[in-house]
């Protein structure tokens, strides 16, 4: 028998691990309807050693909001305040080995997370 080897690579991939507040809004029969999420991070390619993300923050009539960036070996990479309800950034990440990122939106004290996880190049090789 020949031996049959196939090789691949991931160059990478993004996972959203979890959008850590879900919100409902309550109407007057007590019935649960689901609020929009107030931030959405969209991955939105390379750039060279950066990784290029949008950024889309709502948070209406509210009186102290932030948008916060985490990186888990690194710690905090970005904060501001954010002065508009509604906000769209494009933000550039310098590329790090297994990165971990959470993309935190703080409005009057709540948070709104999505995180992301980078896995680096996997090269598998079968052999048959």
């Amino acid at each position: 028998m020949s031996t049959l080897k196939n090789s691949f690579t991931a160059i990478i991939a993004f996972v959203m691990l979890s959008a850590t507040a879900n919100a409902t809004t309550i109407d007057s029969t007590g019935t649960n309807f689901p609020v929009e999420d107030p931030i959405t991070v969209k991955f939105l390619g390379n750039d060279g050693d950066y990784l290029l993300f949008q950024i889309v923050t709502k948070s209406a009539d509210a009186k102290h909001t932030s948008l916060e960036v985490f990186d888990k070996e690194a710690g905090q990479l970005y904060s501001t305040p954010i002065n508009s309800n509604y906000k769209v950034q494009t933000m550039k990440i310098e590329k790090t080995y297994q990165q971990n990122l959470d993309f935190n939106l703080v409005i009057d004290g709540k948070v709104y997370s999505k995180s992301f996880s980078i896995l680096e190049p996997v090269t598998l090789a079968v052999n048959n």
